[in-house]
């Protein structure tokens, strides 16, 4: 076994040009991100469902979700988890450790498994998040953090974790948008709300609805508290331009679970006395061309291999290169590539690189093997896929609505009263 190529550690830390210093305050919000270059794989799953949103229900007995990601120096680190209770906006909440947490607020990651077999050499760390001794007694956002130590000095990564009271009940609907216009490029949310038992008196003031789709943080519309239609145990929101989103398009794919034959999406394949690298086949833009429906994992990616047994600790990381052609007449400013690696979206370590000489947008990052869902983004911020991936109303769509209540006089963070997920096409949620 090899330890990561030099090219691919200069390169890979290159990709996470970001500083704890320089890239979170303490008023900042939390967003999903990976401060060292060493830290590759992440995600946070059930282990029944690898697509599992990251939601986990207040004093259920549902299982905890399960945070994973390899150090790719090897080796045993003492690396510590950390939640941190958030407001609806991810900055960090004005609470006490005792009124968030039935124990500690951090805790060890015990479980790690070096890798097996593989030419890149890895430790794979897990961890249940919330664990029994690591357990909020709150709903509401929290941040998970990691950091490389115990005492909290060296962050390495942040992902987002929604902690839910089922106390209001959400029903969606999935429509073509009627306005003029947008019939053919656009989805319309429509709500309704039932807060049975939960007494909210100034609906517009200590609710908040927010609707994210396809799982992507980037894009998090808000709605306003006051509904179209106020009943006494039935709120509806129905028609509104905050509830109206972009269809979007159907994501482009990728299919790395062998390195012995080119898959899905893959152009060609080969391995060097230091590793695998593969090329993806250059994309088209997608802006002016017809839909084309095709099943997809809105966005999402899954770890897995088709040699071996056991994903985490037994698959291959695989230098994964990018290639975007625009098309005649098309100029962009900033292109992004978006795809499920820990990062959120229009994050500048997946800026793309303009080369003249090949008339390409290209990018190469560092993959676990696997199957993954990518697009194309624009900037500057706010990005977006439109121009470069198109916009239709029959795209397959999952949308996720959160409830946030605000006690008006209790303490300074909101609960997440309500959740739900809906699919465009009324299929399951992904």
């Amino acid at each position: 076994m090899a330890t990561m190529p030099r090219f691919f550690a200069l390169a890979l830390s290159l990709w996470f040009q970001i500083s704890w210093s320089s890239g979170i305050t303490a008023t900042d919000p939390y967003r999903d991100q990976v401060f060292a270059s060493s830290i590759a794989g992440v995600r946070m799953q059930t282990e029944s469902d690898p697509f599992a949103s990251p939601v986990w229900e207040l004093g259920s007995s549902n299982p905890p979700l399960v945070l994973h990601f390899d150090d790719l120096d090897g080796g045993y680190r003492p690396f510590t988890v950390r939640l941190v209770a958030c407001r609806r906006d991810w900055t960090p909440a004005d609470l006490f450790e005792s009124q968030v947490f039935e124990g500690l607020d951090r805790e060890p990651i015990q479980d790690h498994r070096p890798s097996f077999n593989t030419l890149q050499r890895y430790t794979h760390y897990s961890h249940p998040i919330p664990s029994e001794t690591l357990r909020p007694k709150i709903s509401g956002n929290f941040a998970v953090l990691v950091y490389a130590d115990q005492d909290l000095q060296e962050l390495v990564l942040v992902r987002r974790l929604l902690v839910l009271e089922n106390r209001v009940s959400v029903s969606a609907l999935v429509r073509r948008a009627y306005t003029a216009g947008q019939g053919s490029s656009h989805q319309q949310l429509d709500l309704e709300l039932y807060p049975g038992r939960l007494v909210i008196q100034q609906p517009a003031l200590d609710l908040s609805l927010q609707v994210m789709q396809n799982g992507d943080w980037n894009r998090l519309q808000p709605c306003p508290s006051f509904p179209t239609l106020l009943g006494p145990q039935q709120w509806t929101y129905r028609g509104l331009s905050e509830l109206l989103f972009a269809g979007g398009n159907e994501y482009r794919a990728v299919d790395l679970r062998t390195v012995r034959a080119p898959g899905r999406g893959i152009e060609r394949i080969i391995r060097t006395v230091e590793g695998y690298e593969a090329w993806v086949q250059t994309d088209p833009t997608r802006g002016t061309a017809p839909h084309l429906s095709q099943k997809d994992l809105n966005g999402r990616s899954m770890i897995q291999n088709f040699e071996q047994r056991q994903p985490h600790t037994e698959s291959e990381y695989v230098w994964t290169t990018f290639a975007l052609e625009p098309g005649p007449g098309e100029s962009f400013q900033k292109v992004y590539l978006q795809i499920d690696g820990g990062l959120s979206a229009c994050d500048n370590a997946l800026a793309m690189e303009w080369q003249s000489e090949t008339g390409l947008w290209v990018k190469s990052i560092y993959l676990k093997q696997g199957f993954y869902d990518y697009q194309y983004l624009t900037g500057p911020e706010p990005c977006s896929a439109v121009a470069l991936e198109g916009t239709h109303a029959d795209t397959e769509n999952d949308y996720e609505v959160l409830v946030y209540y605000h006690p008006p006089a209790g303490m300074a963070y909101d609960r997440l009263v309500g959740y739900t997920k809906v699919n465009s096409m009324g299929q399951k949620g992904r």
